[in-house]
């Protein structure tokens, strides 16, 4: 990823967590107003839901922080991607390696 490329994606990703930052708190607003228990559900599960989506943003940024760190300590190579389906915990050990 070039210089350019990289700052432009860290703003972006800063304005997007911000952005739902901002969202996430007008709707707790409106849900510790709300006058109906089903108005404060509804206003409650998509409060989390919001959160959920800028904890996961600020969860990117960190861990892209991570890897250029990684990529500039290791000589500007980057280290494979490790993919997981979403809630796994990658293997620490490669596979067809004897676990001790």
């Amino acid at each position: 990823m070039t210089r350019f490329a990289d700052f432009r994606t860290r703003r972006q990703l800063t304005e997007l967590a911000d952005a739902g930052f901002k969202v996430a708190k007008d709707l707790h607003q409106q849900a510790l107003a709300a006058s109906t228990p089903r108005a404060k559900a509804e206003l409650a599960l998509a409060f989390a839901q919001v959160a959920d989506e800028v904890r996961r943003t600020i969860a990117l940024q960190a861990r892209l922080e991570r890897d250029a760190k990684d990529t500039a300590a290791s000589g500007g190579t980057p280290r494979p991607a490790r993919r997981t389906r979403r809630g796994e915990t990658p293997d620490p050990v490669p596979p067809n390696t004897v676990k001790h």
